[in-house]
């Protein structure tokens, strides 16, 4: 095993290359037919000569960091960028820190949260013989859930389709009231909605395309909530600012369904009646406009986007039932008699839930110091990166030190040049150059375009040697890593590395991970640059114009660069979906000498999505 330890702009490299580590497949079919576009495919993606890299973390907390930049942690590279470095070190310790106090806060309003139920428990078991009992709500529960927060389903479960709100989650909805609560909608749902559930209900809530939505659902069964008091339901804009919005569904069909509806709205509206201190009153749109407080009907106010026609809402019938509920138990009020028959229960039921409000509250703000603190890290990260690729080689710095392309014939150079013909591979078959390898040693069609693929290693020497061991059809022309390039054949031969792109393709071999593109910026910069150098001379001498192209364009003669995975979308990835391709073809236009075009379309057939 042959090994080596690189320093490349601040990135520690640990050389392994086992030529014997080859990966196993299926044996492939014969590659001894005259070349085609039907010459045995490449396996180069599995081209994993066992390399591994070791990162110097002197930033290690910075691992926790988003993903765009989580990965990018550089070993120092001089006094250059020992402030950027110092910088990323204490904002890491700050998200650290600020991720404790996010676990540490939630368990305690999880704790809070037992001790308050375990309280609702003995309340409940106490109720009867005359004392006094809390009214016990249903809350019912959407297919496939086993439990469920009483006001938070919109918040855990996103609506994709929605904007995304401060809390980092998608939904219509926003987080922060600018004004009091002083008003309470009741929304009928239409029948053909209000047929369903109310946990479907919610459910639906998650997957519709825009609003409305609501704090709660009720049907005949209970309650779903959707949302807490303090978010603010997209419903209808003229009042959603001030006001709860109540869904209620199975109105205008069954009877007794609609009365069990319209009691457990009743019960919940009590409730938030005396929390929020709105009077029992129906008011109109114009005296709500007015700034008075009281409930709401939401057919009196104009929907943000067409609505279906909705029932009128019982007023005449829901009116009583929330007048006879106005006695009821109510968090943090204490109704007549009620301290000498409950035996000091309801009194503790109370504090423990202004116990759990304060843990939500105070889990809610370290969350949000916890975000903030992970964005200040984000971006000292990036300041970092800015300071360690100063001073990156670009292709123009590179230029000189690489070879001008040999001609197409490879008898007319210096074979000893080109590692797969010095290092004949004797697991390959035996070619009319009397060399063995996976290549003709001709082409058969002219040279139109490149295939950029990535070795999902990170050293070239180390890849060559593995592709002169490998014992299934495996070749490019080149392979480069940060510091060096390695010829591996003449442009004159086909090399076997893409199934479709052999006969009238070069393959170049980019010394890095297809995961990984986007997480280490001065390592990337300087494989694109001497990816580019190779790539634009190639391009000027074979006249291929920089720019990407479709497998159908491929298939139709087209010039151009394309992607081993466009090539072969079943089973390859690389160059990864993450690959830079407009800065690494407006590199190759710098040493080609002619302007980038627009990348292709590469939603066309066989392009990854």
């Amino acid at each position: 095993m042959a090994a080596g330890v690189l320093l490349v702009g601040g990135l520690v490299v640990k050389k392994l290359w086992p030529p014997s580590a080859a990966p196993s497949d299926p044996e492939p079919p014969s590659d001894d037919e005259p070349p085609s576009d039907d010459e045995p495919p490449a396996e180069d993606e599995a081209v994993e000569p066992g390399t591994e890299t070791e990162l110097a973390p002197v930033l290690a907390a910075a691992v926790a960091a988003p993903a765009a930049v989580a990965t990018a942690v550089l070993a120092p590279s001089g006094e250059r960028c020992s402030g950027p470095r110092q910088a990323v070190e204490d904002a890491s310790s700050r998200a650290e820190a600020a991720n404790l106090e996010v676990v540490q806060a939630q368990q305690r309003a999880r704790d809070a949260e037992r001790r308050a139920d375990d309280l609702r428990r003995k309340v409940d078991e106490a109720g009867g013989d005359g004392k006094w009992r809390r009214p016990v709500i249903p809350y019912a529960l959407p297919a496939g859930t086993a439990e469920r927060k009483l006001d938070q389903f919109l918040v855990e479960y996103e609506n994709p389709h929605a904007p995304r709100t401060p809390n980092g989650k998608r939904g219509w909805y926003r987080t922060q009231r600018t004004t009091k609560v002083r008003g309470i909608m009741l929304s009928p749902l239409p029948p053909t909605e209000g047929a369903f559930g109310a946990g479907n209900i919610a459910y639906q809530l998650t997957v519709k395309p825009r609003g409305p939505s609501g704090h709660v659902v009720i049907d005949d069964e209970g309650v779903v909530g959707l949302l807490p008091d303090d978010h603010v339901a997209m419903h209808r804009p003229e009042a959603d600012e001030a006001a709860l919005v109540v869904m209620v569904a199975r109105l205008g069909g069954d009877s007794d369904a609609e009365d069990k509806a319209l009691r457990h709205a009743a019960d919940w509206c009590s409730i938030h009646l005396q929390s929020h201190r709105i009077p029992t009153q129906l008011i109109t749109r114009e005296e709500w406009l007015d700034g008075r407080a009281g409930f709401l009907d939401a057919g009196n106010f104009a929907a943000a986007t067409p609505d279906r026609p909705r029932p009128e809402f019982p007023w005449d019938r829901f009116m009583p039932l929330l007048h006879q509920r106005g006695s009821r138990g109510i968090p943090g009020v204490l109704p007549t008699g009620r301290k000498e028959r409950d035996n000091g229960l309801n009194g503790q039921l109370d504090q423990a839930e202004l116990d759990v409000d304060a843990a939500r509250s105070e889990a809610q703000a370290a969350e949000q110091r916890a975000r903030q603190a992970r964005e200040e890290t984000a971006a000292r990260i990036q300041d970092l990166v800015a300071c360690e690729i100063q001073g990156t080689p670009s292709p123009e710095d590179l230029l000189p030190g690489e070879p001008a392309p040999p001609p197409q014939n490879p008898d007319d150079d210096d074979e000893g040049r080109y590692y797969l013909l010095v290092h004949e591979n004797p697991n390959a078959s035996l070619r009319d150059n009397g060399k063995h390898g996976w290549y003709y040693p001709t082409r058969q069609s002219p040279i139109r375009g490149i295939v950029v693929h990535t070795a999902e290693s990170f050293d070239a020497e180390g890849v060559a040697a593995y592709l002169a061991a490998v014992d299934r059809p495996a070749a490019a022309h080149v392979v480069v890593d940060p510091t060096t390039t390695v010829p591996l054949l003449p442009d004159g031969m086909t090399a076997f590395h893409a199934v479709g792109g052999n006969s009238a393709g070069l393959g170049i071999e980019i010394a890095y991970k297809a995961a990984l593109w986007g997480t280490q910026p001065a390592v990337e910069e300087l494989l694109l640059a001497r990816s580019a150098v190779w790539c634009g001379l190639r391009a000027r001498l074979h006249g291929i114009p920089v720019r990407r192209v479709t497998v159908d364009e491929w298939e139709a003669g087209a010039q151009g660069f394309i992607s081993h995975a466009e090539l072969d979308p079943s089973s390859r990835t690389d160059p990864g979906a993450d690959f830079p391709w407009d800065r690494f073809l407006t590199l190759v236009a710098r040493i080609a000498g002619a302007p980038a075009t627009s990348p292709a379309d590469t939603t066309a057939k066989g392009a990854p999505a």
